[in-house]
C-alpha cells in the first residue's frame, strides 16, 4: 500500500471507528487495520473485532466488509462466506433471544405489598435473629460449664496444669 493510500486508509478507518466506537486514537486505528492485514477473511476479522469488545451489528458488519476490501490480504475463499452467513445468522439468533426475553419480562409486574405481609416478614427476620441469639447464648453457656468443670477438677487436685498443657502439646503433635 502506498503513503497516500494508507493515509487515506487510515483517515477511512479513524472516520468509521469514532461512528461505531465513539472513539479514534491512531493506535487504535493502525491495530484495527493491521487486524484487517492479518484476517483472512471478513468472518474471522469480525471474530477479531468481537474478541477486541467490539459489538457486532449491521453497522461494524458494513465496515468489516469495506476494510477488508480496502486492505491488501490473501483471496477469500467459500468458507468466508459460508462463515459470515454463519455468524450473521448466530447473532441474529442472539437478539432474537434478547428480544423474547425482554417480551417475556415485560408481563411480569411488582407485587403490591399489604401491611401482613410486611408484618409477617418482620416477624420471620425477628425470629431468626432471636434463633441465632439463643444459640451463641447457649454457646457461651456450654463454654462457661466446660471451664468452670476444669476449674473444680483443678481445685480438687484431679486436673492440673500441667496435665493441661501436656495435653494440649499431644493434641498439637496429633495435628501435624
Amino acid at each position: 500500500v502506498r503513503r497516500c493510500d494508507m493515509a487515506a486508509l487510515q483517515d477511512w478507518v479513524g472516520d468509521q471507528l469514532h461512528g461505531l466506537l465513539g472513539m479514534s486514537e491512531k493506535n487504535l486505528v493502525e491495530y484495527v487495520i493491521a487486524l484487517a492485514k492479518r484476517s483472512r477473511d471478513e468472518p474471522s476479522f469480525l471474530v477479531s473485532l468481537r474478541e477486541n469488545g467490539v459489538a457486532i451489528t449491521d453497522d461494524s458488519r458494513r465496515f468489516a466488509v469495506q476494510l477488508m476490501k480496502k486492505v491488501p490480504r490473501a483471496q477469500a475463499d467459500n468458507k468466508g462466506a459460508e462463515q459470515a452467513a454463519l455468524l450473521k445468522k448466530q447473532e441474529k439468533d442472539r437478539q432474537q433471544k434478547q428480544i423474547d426475553l425482554l417480551k417475556k419480562n415485560s408481563e411480569y409486574t411488582m407485587l403490591e405489598n399489604d401491611e401482613a405481609d410486611l408484618a409477617a416478614a418482620a416477624a420471620a427476620v425477628e425470629a431468626k435473629r432471636l434463633q441465632k441469639m439463643e444459640r451463641k447464648e447457649e454457646k457461651r453457656e456450654a463454654k462457661k460449664e466446660k471451664k468452670e468443670s476444669k476449674r473444680q477438677l483443678r481445685k480438687k487436685g484431679k486436673w492440673s496444669e500441667e496435665e493441661e498443657d501436656e495435653g494440649a502439646r499431644a493434641g498439637g503433635d496429633a495435628d501435624q
